[in-house]
């Protein structure tokens, strides 16, 4: 993790753009060509230093059935030219089939805009990886990084806003699709029904996504990665493998108890109605909702209309006849004034809908628990809890923070809401595994600046971290699944990088085992009279006197967690002091000013290290390296959270890392393993045979820390802890 030495070069913060137009002539841009031009191109493309590489498909999962999703189309552009490869359109036997197979599945300069969706497609139809050179989607995000306000970096962003062309690609392709069709909302084309459109719509689409591919590759990104080959390199031995162990990952994926969940579904729907019925019955809040709902019957009941039509009033005739018999008109008359009122049809459905809201079934008339606004109402102007945290809008918010300080009324709240989140987890995992008993979830690579990844369909980043949940992910019949978690690794990070006394006390190569939050709680006035008393030395801690403070003083050492979570993302005296109120905890300015001080005074290795980082940032205009030799950019707006930004870039760059060399050992001693989540946020998880998973352990907990200390070559070591067990639940949960 040593330091690369600084060189100025602004273009790290901003990747400053250029008219690069799409190339032109009888070799570029050809759509469906016959077969003797498209020999003659693709050998050209074989001799090609690089060639991009663009995908067209039906559906986007490409670990489905290839019945269900396949490529319809291939883009490819080279040095020499481009062009568009309907696949129903090529003969398989031919010279042009032979190129087309040994550019997909051998070249050694394969570049696309996505390689995690590009090269699954590879991966599933020819049962092996493509020999990636770059993802220009990658190399997009981490050398441009927060370049101008709004900066996407996807390929139709790139080419206006890298490439500077007048528009994307997209026009044609969207007139078709409106014009035949296929839209959606309002006249929007459908665009993942594109693979309908005919070669010449679709070829040219998809050709230009390969020409746009290649342009940022070679006119854009290569210069930069001429000048600052430390990053080809991290591109190509750490990023590009650890995507395509995702692919493999995706591609496997994890087994799924459907039936677990299922009643787990049913507990979940048990729990929100209880919580829901235990909150709206409290003596508290009983009164108010009886009050919100009976404004809201009166509101109803007042706008009655009338019961009865309006009758006509008609004049009585003469009764007799000059004859004097009963005249027919007195006695049409008088059968009419006999007959009662006709009821109001407005009236009828005006007192049906009296009667359902008066039985209570009617959602619009009853309070509702899920809305804001009306929470708001019953919370704060009802109940008279002080608002602690506010909307982006400046409503008092209601959201789980808010809760924690509200007692018995915001707990069965905040059980309530995460029952309702993990249900609608649940009933997504439900529909994806009707058809098959496995999930396969993607990523999306990078997904941050940092490097980090983000889940997506669905977001086994963000899945609740419960045992009714996650016992649902289970390994194959007669495998199991093998967890490591790096310890501490953001931590280790900033010793290391930071040289800060007291984290190389709690993390550097003669560190004691001790806990952060007390070590550090121990540090502050008021706080720290009571983890003292325990007996605790934070530079010489013992097991007893750890054990002491877990038991006696949870709620200074709950305290300081608080403090110190929230002091690494750079939070003020005001932020702290707001998060210790969101969570209970209640102390004037004065105090929290003081522990504040104190937790600087602690860390002040750490402080100097992000003057450091400041000075190089203003220096470089923009960017600094992060620990493991790798340019981080920050824009000015982010610059406060200049550390983390660091610390997290590092920390995952070292987990791909990790990655690669426990998938080397443990290919190395031929161990079957199978990837399962492969980048959780600080950990791996892999499924094994049973009886290889002691192996496998040994590797990932020991032998791989090994060969990952001697490579990084610094001096504050990192260390795993290994688990092996039939589910999620059984290696992410504590007993």
């Amino acid at each position: 993790m040593s330091q690369v030495t600084l060189t100025n070069h602004p273009r790290f913060s901003l990747l400053r753009p250029q008219p690069t137009p799409a190339r032109t002539g009888d070799t570029y841009q050809v759509v469906a060509p016959d077969n003797d031009t498209l020999e003659k191109l693709l050998e050209s493309a074989t001799y090609s230093e690089l060639v991009a590489i663009d995908f067209e498909t039906k559906g986007t999962d490409y670990s489905l059935d290839n019945t269900e999703t396949f490529v319809v189309g291939i883009g490819l552009a080279w040095d020499t030219g481009s062009c568009y490869i309907p696949l129903g359109g090529i003969e398989y036997s031919s010279k042009a089939w032979k190129h087309l197979d040994f550019i997909v599945s051998q070249h050694p300069g394969l570049v696309a805009h996505n390689v995690y969706f590009d090269g699954g497609w590879v991966r599933r139809d020819y049962g092996a990886h493509a020999q990636w050179h770059a993802c220009t989607f990658a190399l997009y995000m981490q050398l441009a990084g927060e370049g101008w306000t709004g900066q996407r970096w996807g390929l139709k962003d790139a080419m206006v806003d890298v490439l500077m062309w007048a528009d994307t690609n997209e026009t044609e392709l969207d007139e078709w699709l409106i014009a035949n069709g296929h839209v959606k909302g309002h006249n929007k084309p459908k665009k993942e029904l594109m693979y309908l459109a005919p070669a010449e719509i679709l070829g040219k689409y998809c050709v230009l996504d390969a020409e746009a591919t290649y342009l940022l590759m070679t006119q854009h990104f290569a210069p930069l990665l001429l000048e600052f080959p430390q990053v080809l390199k991290y591109h190509q031995e750490d990023f590009l493998p650890h995507v395509l162990i995702h692919i493999d990952q995706k591609m496997h994926g994890i087994m799924t108890d459907g039936p677990h969940w299922s009643r787990y579904v049913i507990e979940l729907e048990a729990s929100i109605n209880t919580c829901t019925k235990d909150f709206l019955t409290h003596p508290l809040v009983a009164p108010h909702v009886k009050a919100y709902q009976d404004e809201k019957l009166q509101a109803h009941l007042d706008k009655e209309p009338e019961r009865y039509l309006k009758v006509k009033e008609r004049k009585e005739p003469t009764k007799f006849t000059k004859s004097g018999e009963v005249s027919k008109n007195w006695v049409k008359w008088h059968e009419l004034s006999l007959q009662p009122p006709v009821q109001s049809k407005n009236w009828e459905k005006w007192d049906l809908k009296r009667e359902v809201i008066e039985a209570g079934l009617d959602p619009d008339y009853l309070f509702n628990i899920q809305s804001g606004d009306q929470l708001r109402w019953l919370l704060y102007e009802r109940l008279g809890f002080t608002p602690v945290d506010f909307t982006d809008s400046g409503e008092p918010a209601v959201g789980e923070d808010s809760l924690k300080g509200m007692g018995e009324l915001g707990q069965l709240l905040i059980k309530r809401i995460g029952a309702a989140k993990e249900l609608s987890y649940l009933t997504d995992y439900l529909e994806r595994t009707a058809s098959r008993p496995t999930l396969h979830p993607s990523f999306k690579m990078p997904g941050t600046v940092t490097g980090r990844l983000a889940g997506k369909e669905p977001n086994l980043q963000q899945l609740p971290k419960t045992k009714g949940t996650l016992s649902g992910f289970t390994a194959r019949p007669g495998h199991i699944f093998v967890d490591c978690d790096v310890n501490a690794l953001e931590m280790v990070v900033t010793a290391e990088l930071s040289q800060d006394k007291n984290l190389l006390s709690l993390y550097g190569p003669n560190a004691q085992p001790n806990d952060i939050y007390s070590f550090y709680a121990s540090m502050m006035p008021i706080l720290g009279p009571a983890i003292r008393a325990t007996g605790y030395d934070p530079y010489k801690p013992t097991r007893e006197t750890l054990d002491a403070i877990k038991k006696q003083c949870k709620r200074e050492r709950s305290i300081a967690k608080l403090l110190i979570l929230s002091d690494n993302y750079g939070s003020g005296i005001g932020k702290k002091q707001k998060i210790l109120s969101l969570n209970g905890v209640n102390m004037t300015r004065d105090e929290v000013t003081e522990m504040h001080e104190a937790l600087l005074d602690a860390k002040s290795g750490v402080l100097n290290y992000v003057r450091y980082l400041e000075d190089q940032w203003e220096m470089n205009k923009g960017w600094v390296y992060n620990g493991y030799g790798r340019p981080i950019a920050v824009h000015e707006s982010k610059k406060k959270d200049l550390l983390n930004r660091v610390v997290q870039g590092t920390g995952h760059d070292i987990l791909q890392l990790y990655c690669r060399i426990a998938r080397e050992l443990l290919t190395k001693a031929d161990i079957t393993w199978y990837p399962i989540v492969m980048d959780w946020h600080d950990e791996i998880i892999v499924e094994v045979p049973e009886a290889e998973a002691d192996a496998a352990m040994k590797i990932l907990e020991t032998y791989a820390f090994q060969v990952l200390n001697q490579m990084l070559g610094g001096t504050c070591p990192l260390k795993g802890s290994a688990a092996k067990a039939k589910t999620l639940a059984g290696v992410k949960l504590e007993e």
